[in-house]
């Protein structure tokens, strides 16, 4: 089966999250998140695999580490949206996953403000 093109905002996260794992390797605790593949060979994947890419952000660096590494990348995640935005690197990202099956669908988000008046 051929790789599906890769977007430029799925480009932004993985490029991101290789350099963050090459970086941090060995705070990773692999038996912890069941990551048997060698360095090089993840780092491969994560290149190529948003999927991998988002595994590690919203996986990995939250409980297989000796912390929360990637919370700083967080801007907006809460109940109201059904959404994930991130800040990498000045971008913002928005990141959606179905379901824990579905793949992410990854695009760029854009900050829109909305000024309210009301009567009280």
């Amino acid at each position: 089966m051929k790789n599906k093109q890769m977007t430029a905002p799925e480009k932004i996260v993985c490029d991101f999250i290789h350099e963050f794992v090459d970086k941090n390797w060995e705070s990773i605790d692999r038996s912890r998140c069941d990551l048997t593949k060698n360095k090089k060979t993840f780092l491969e994947d994560i290149k190529i695999n948003t999927e991998t890419a988002c595994w590690v952000i919203f996986e990995v660096a939250n409980w297989a580490m000796d912390k929360e590494y990637l919370r700083e990348i967080f801007v907006g995640e809460n109940e109201d949206l059904n959404f994930t935005v991130l800040n990498i690197n000045g971008h913002y990202i928005r990141a959606y996953c179905k379901n824990h099956f579905a793949p992410w669908e990854i695009s760029i988000a854009e900050k829109k403000e909305k000024i309210v008046e009301y009567w009280v």
